[in-house]
């Protein structure tokens, strides 16, 4: 798989859920005046007032850049998990009784191992080290343009 198709992925449902939970509540609670200035500093990432007359964000807003930083922050999250439990798998292998396979039989074990652990790591029902990894640094990245500019506005009133 080349560069370009790996960054093409769209973000795995579970991460982008996630994820926008989390910026909710960096955001506070709704009705608060601190959320009602945070909002119009990202007014172009939240939806429509539901039901409850509370907005919410929507990560397939994001401009371009920012969709293809958290697609490639989910793809590099995904092969660190990858390379994780292929690592564990080898070691789970030593700890083995059994008997040697040889070199081809090795060669077979460790493709083995990498087709395994690269889709363990791409599904829902993975370790979570790719979802905690990419957590942590996506907020980041949507923080570092409008979020933080709003949050910064806030610290410099308090």
């Amino acid at each position: 798989m080349n560069v370009t198709q790996a960054t093409a992925a769209p973000l795995r449902a579970d991460f982008k859920q996630t994820l926008e939970r989390r910026l909710e509540g960096w955001l506070g609670r709704p009705g608060t005046p601190e959320r009602a200035q945070l909002e119009k500093a990202v007014d172009s990432l939240l939806t429509d007032p539901d039901k409850d007359g509370v907005r919410h964000l929507d990560l397939s807003k994001l401009d371009d850049k920012k969709t293809r930083d958290l697609q490639k922050l989910q793809k590099a999250s995904q092969d660190f998990e990858a390379v994780f439990v292929k690592g564990l798998l080898a070691q789970m292998r030593k700890s083995s009784f059994a008997e040697d396979a040889g070199p081809m039989g090795d060669l077979a074990k460790d493709m083995m191992d990498q087709a395994l652990s690269e889709s363990l790591s791409q599904s829902q029902n993975s370790v979570g080290i790719a979802k905690t990894v990419f957590l942590e640094m996506a907020q980041r990245i949507v923080r570092t343009s409008d979020l933080a500019q709003a949050g910064q506005r806030l610290e410099t009133k308090a």
